[in-house]
C-alpha cells in the first residue's frame, strides 16, 4: 500500500473568530507536488454555544437517543423521524 500522507509545511491564520479561525496550509502531496489547503477549525459543540449564547440544544441524528449534559448545559440529541413529528 502506497503512503497517501501529505506534509505540512507551513501553516499562516487568516482568520480568528469567536466560533471558527482560518488557516491556510502550504502542503507536500505524496507525490512531490505542492498545493494549499484551506482549513477552518471549530470549537466544541460546547464552546460555539457558549460563544453565541445558546440555551436550547438539539442535536439530531438517524436514530440515537440520548441526554448529554457538559458544562452546565444539557443537549438533547433525538432521532430525525421524531425531531419532524414535533414541528
Amino acid at each position: 500500500m502506497n503512503d497517501l500522507t501529505e506534509k505540512t509545511l507551513a501553516t499562516e491564520r487568516k482568520y480568528t473568530g469567536r466560533i471558527i479561525s482560518v488557516d491556510l496550509l502550504d502542503i507536500e502531496l505524496p507525490d512531490g507536488r505542492k498545493t494549499k489547503r484551506e482549513v477552518i477549525r471549530h470549537g466544541t459543540t460546547f464552546t460555539t454555544t457558549e460563544a453565541l449564547g445558546c440555551t436550547d440544544l438539539t442535536i439530531i441524528t438517524h436514530d440515537e437517543e440520548t441526554v448529554l449534559t457538559e458544562r452546565g448545559k444539557t443537549v438533547k440529541v433525538i432521532p430525525a423521524w421524531k425531531w419532524l413529528l414535533n414541528q
